[in-house]
């Protein structure tokens, strides 16, 4: 049974994009039928809610490229810039990119609800299976870099070291397919303007 989940979860973490896709959907359709307004992100209003939902797809954003610039995969534990204060920034920020929409798509609780969900069947499964690559292919540098940093929540007080360790380099984000994220400033948006013009039909 434990392998059966073990490999059940793993492959969602594979399609961990098209599972994503399904829940930012799962999410539209209850908030129709709930009949709760979505918020604007191109009508710039300047109120609380318009500039923290852009924070956070701006955070997402910055995290996931100072990563991928930052990352030697296959080949090392990296330990500089931002995986000084977290393990799995790459996935944080994505996180935050998301939770930035189901936020902005209407009803809080349940944008939060089914964003606990999302994070709980796809995201913290694939951070528990890659972490265990790293144990198996760097033991003795992982389980020591794995003890003084946190998995998902960042340690703020590392920041300062985050940042003079970092070693960004533009080809590795590009390697690492960080620059990708920066659709989210256009996708976000558009897809949260679309739900609002579907939104005066029901």
């Amino acid at each position: 049974m434990k392998i059966f989940y073990g490999r059940f979860f793993r492959w969602i973490g594979k399609k961990r994009g098209e599972f994503s896709f399904v829940f930012a959907l799962i999410a539209v359709i209850i908030n129709l039928f709930e009949k709760t307004k979505s918020v604007s992100l191109l009508k710039i209003d300047f109120s609380g809610v318009f500039i923290y939902l852009w924070l956070l797809i701006l955070a997402g954003i910055w995290i996931r490229i100072w990563a991928a610039g930052n990352i030697k995969k296959y080949k090392e534990v990296t330990t500089s810039g931002p995986y000084r204060i977290i393990r799995h920034p790459l996935y944080l920020g994505t996180l935050l990119i998301y939770f930035s929409y189901f936020l902005a798509i209407g009803n809080d609780k349940i944008g939060i609800f089914i964003f606990i969900i999302m994070y709980l069947t796809i995201y913290y499964p694939r951070m528990l299976h890659e972490e265990e690559n790293l144990k198996k292919h760097f033991p003795e540098s992982y389980y020591s870099y794995a003890y003084a940093t946190p998995r998902i929540i960042p340690n703020i007080f590392l920041i300062p070291s985050a940042l003079k360790t970092s070693r960004f380099s533009i080809k590795e984000a590009r390697k690492n397919i960080g620059f990708r994220s920066l659709w989210a400033i256009i996708i976000i948006p558009l897809i949260v303007e679309f739900i609002s013009y579907v939104e005066n039909y029901f």
